[in-house]
């Protein structure tokens, strides 16, 4: 079972693994990296590594759980900066797309490395959050629908469009390109109004 083996001995140690795992998983993808690679990056011995962390899936877990802590608190924020539906959702969409311009790539790895079963419940932590962080989007949405400022025909669809959208900004997204990162927040605000208000160019 992956469980984190210790967390309270050397201040900082843990953050260091974490950082070093997740941007390896990052650049080279879950499966290619190994974990002394891992241990090198966080200026370690495998040995010591594996005090805290008992394999390579703990670690994952572990990166993934502290990504989306930050990505419901971040959506929290931003959903509860306006009590209108559709400055609500602007405001959520703009946080989302700066968090995945900013290096949030891991978002993409964690997706696709999450297992559909998880017979010991190691995935049950991430699987909370996730579903803690699609709530506020849901909600967000739900209340657009009944002031009457959103039509949708189908919100879990809506939803899962809409984060699509700016999760790819992840993948392609380059400070050196044509528009700013908050110009990019901005004009993909737009296109999800666009979407859940039915407006045309």
């Amino acid at each position: 079972m992956p469980r984190n083996q210790r967390t309270d001995s050397e201040p900082g140690t843990r953050e260091r693994i974490l950082r070093s795992a997740g941007a390896l998983f990052t650049e080279k993808g879950y499966a290619a990296v190994g974990i002394r690679e891992i241990a090198t990056g966080a200026d370690m011995t495998i040995g010591a590594l594996y005090h805290y962390y008992s394999n390579k899936e703990a670690l994952l877990i572990a990166v993934t759980e502290d990504a989306l802590q930050r990505a419901v608190a971040v959506a929290k924020e931003a959903a509860d900066l306006d009590a209108d539906p559709t400055a609500r959702l602007a405001n959520l969409v703009r946080a989302h797309v700066r968090e995945q311009g900013t290096g949030a790539e891991l978002w993409n790895t964690s997706a696709r490395e999450m297992p559909r079963t998880d017979a010991d419940g190691s995935w049950t932590p991430v699987r909370d959050l996730r579903a803690a962080f699609e709530l506020i989007w849901n909600e967000v949405l739900q209340a657009g629908v009944e002031a009457g400022q959103f039509q949708l025909r189908d919100l879990s669809v809506t939803r899962l469009s809409l984060l699509a959208m700016c999760n790819s900004v992840s993948t392609w997204y380059h400070p050196a390109g044509r528009l700013s990162l908050d110009e990019l927040a901005d004009l993909m605000a737009e296109m999800a109004l666009d979407l859940v208000q039915g407006r045309r160019g």
